[in-house]
């Protein structure tokens, strides 16, 4: 009896997964270009008349912000824990540096040939960029930085990898870069023979939170697939100064989960 519950308890769970890729993918998504936008439409920022806020006000294509019911970044709290979530399985290569001062955070572009599969699905990276503090808290408490993997798959779909940063030993991935940042809106950073791989920035354990959110920045398109890795990565006091003398606090405060489930792997 308590076999045939836990099987169906494991299909139902299943199920429910299947559903909420599905749903997702009825979502169309804007180009993956405008997760983190160039200087194009309204000007938006971080506070102000054009902060966060704001943001649904600013245009009518970007009224989710405001209207949605899956938006993020959330709190990562009252989880629900499954030993049936599946593997994010990483495929990533090295590629050259093509670092972007895009006017809201600092952005490498990556070159083809990257990308991770979940489900049977194969998403391809993107790009990766920061924010400063952290856009996810963990029960309330914002650490110092957070990063993005923005992946996105054949038929449109994104998938968002979440590292979170907080102080203490000196990172090796951010120090091949952070000493060279572009330090000018727009500007940007090609250094020939140069080469990274986002792989050295996971941290070893790949346990996951995952939910069903949005972009945080304009135009806040919902239907993106979240997975923020559980275990912290460390950054220097240093490394995190470099960074924020450029952008400081450009992240999006947390959004309410409107009845939405974040799982968390066992």
């Amino acid at each position: 009896m308590v076999a045939a519950v836990t099987s169906l308890r494991k299909l139902s769970f299943c199920a429910l997964v299947l559903l909420a890729a599905i749903s997702a993918c009825v979502t169309t998504p804007e180009p993956v270009e405008l997760i983190v936008p160039e200087p194009m439409g309204p000007k938006w920022s971080y506070e102000g008349k054009t902060g966060p806020k704001h943001w649904g006000d600013l245009s009518a294509a970007w009224i989710v912000a405001k209207e949605g019911k899956e938006q993020s970044p959330v709190d990562l709290a009252e989880t629900r824990s499954s030993s049936v979530l599946y593997p994010l399985n990483f495929s990533y290569r090295s590629a050259p540096l093509n670092l972007v001062n895009n006017g809201h955070t600092i952005q490498q572009n990556i070159a083809p040939g990257s990308s991770i599969e979940v489900m049977g699905k194969v998403y391809s990276l993107k790009q990766f960029h920061f924010h400063s503090a952290s856009e996810h808290t963990i029960d309330g408490r914002q650490l110092d930085l957070e990063m993005h993997l923005v992946h996105q798959a054949p038929d449109g779909q994104l998938l968002v990898v979440g590292i979170l940063f907080e102080i203490g030993a000196e990172n090796p991935f951010l120090a091949q870069f952070f000493g060279q940042l572009p330090t000018t809106a727009h500007e940007s950073l090609a250094v020939s023979g140069f080469t990274l791989n986002p792989t050295e920035a996971l941290p070893e354990d790949r346990s996951y939170y995952y939910y069903q959110g949005s972009l945080t920045t304009p135009p806040c398109t919902e239907g993106v697939q979240w997975y923020i890795l559980r275990q912290p990565m460390q950054l220097s006091q240093g490394q995190l100064t470099a960074f924020r003398a450029l952008y400081a606090n450009n992240f999006r405060p947390v959004q309410p989960l409107n009845q939405r489930t974040i799982w968390e792997t066992q």
